[in-house]
């Protein structure tokens, strides 16, 4: 099962995250919260998520709402079928592993010889740029700072997170 601690990072995580699982049409999110319950949603019925006046507020596609104040979720995990690397990293021409990343990751390419590598960070800044890169050696990521960033190979755009 894939579990996120709630920090203050969680909210970009979890909507890139959301955004991803949106991909996997019957995908649930569950919200562990500090009493010990649990709460589930299913992710093609949110609409929205607000973070606002220190609530998490998912606004559903039938008009309704569920707010959970923030210090309130201990944990919010996703259904074990959902595997967040298969729907990032292994769709299209280009596969990136391992993924995860700690120091450097490496790209198969299926189709297509890669031309071009630019990694972004999820502000859109680019952080890594190459031209023709000698992929056999890998992409060396260790100056990064933890987190996700999106990695575009010629012109397909490729999620990674960067432990």
């Amino acid at each position: 099962m894939k579990q996120f601690r709630f920090s203050e990072r969680i909210p970009v995580l979890l909507l890139f995250t959301i955004s991803s699982l949106l991909l996997a049409a019957q995908s649930n999110l569950y919200l562990r919260l500090n009493s010990q319950t649990t709460q589930s949603l299913l992710i093609s019925s949110v609409r929205k998520i607000v973070f606002e006046n220190g609530n998490m507020i998912f606004n559903l596609q039938n008009a309704t709402s569920n707010s959970f104040p923030i210090g309130s979720i201990a944990a919010i995990t996703f259904n074990p079928n959902t595997d967040l690397k298969t729907l990032s990293s292994q769709s299209g021409k280009f596969i990136i592993y391992p993924n995860p990343v700690v120091d450097q990751f490496f790209i198969k390419d299926m189709s297509e010889k890669v031309v071009s590598v630019v990694i972004y960070q999820l502000n859109g800044l680019p952080v890594y740029q190459a031209e023709n890169p000698d992929i056999s050696n890998g992409i060396n990521v260790s100056n990064l700072h933890s987190g996700l960033y999106l990695v575009k190979i010629n012109n397909q755009t490729i999620k990674i997170s960067k432990l």
